[in-house]
């Protein structure tokens, strides 16, 4: 019979191998959907919410306003100090339909650009997925550093800022994080 005690090396072992079980997922889970290109000129960065895209489309399909809050950061890693922030971007994906009409308005804050789209596979993606997004000129990173790139994904249904509260009450939160240095 097993007897995890207090102090035991048991217990210990038993917790290390847990956390290490936790992590390989995570990372694989995160690894599928994340990845960074470094160009001749600017670090570019690819993110895919892992989150229920059942309720989503269960969402959009209903004419529920969703939000996607994106939050990329690249910071400088440093061993004995807080790593060195050097980029931080915040922008968000929102789609509004129009029930009578079976069409979904797709805003990005980014760029200002909005469109319609009859096709609620091609609302989710937006919501869901960046591609090859420019993050920051590689001018700005020293070759040799260890940086780290993450990524945070945060839905939001209904409109957005609509309460003070609502900057407390994070819905579905996803973060993605990876380490790279440049050549």
């Amino acid at each position: 019979m097993w007897c995890f005690k207090r102090g035991s090396g048991l217990w210990a072992f038993a917790g290390a191998v847990w956390i290490a079980l936790y992590a390989a997922v995570g990372d694989a889970r995160a690894a599928a959907g994340f990845s960074i290109e470094i160009g001749p000129q600017v670090v570019y960065c690819a993110a895919q919410w892992n989150g229920d895209h059942t309720s989503l489309r269960r969402s959009l399909e209903a004419g529920i306003e969703v939000s996607m809050v994106w939050r990329i950061s690249v910071a400088r890693v440093r061993n004995y100090w807080l790593n060195d922030e050097i980029a931080d971007i915040e922008f968000s994906r929102h789609v509004r339909a129009d029930l009578l009409a079976r069409t979904w308005l797709l805003e990005d804050s980014a760029s200002g650009i909005t469109r319609t789209t009859s096709s609620p596979d091609e609302a989710m993606a937006f919501l869901t997925r960046i591609q090859h997004y420019p993050v920051l000129d590689r001018a700005l990173l020293s070759d040799g550093e260890l940086y780290v790139l993450t990524v945070a994904i945060e839905r939001q249904d209904g409109a957005m800022g609509e309460a003070w509260w609502s900057r407390f009450w994070k819905q579905t939160t996803l973060q993605m994080q990876q380490e790279f240095s440049i050549p």
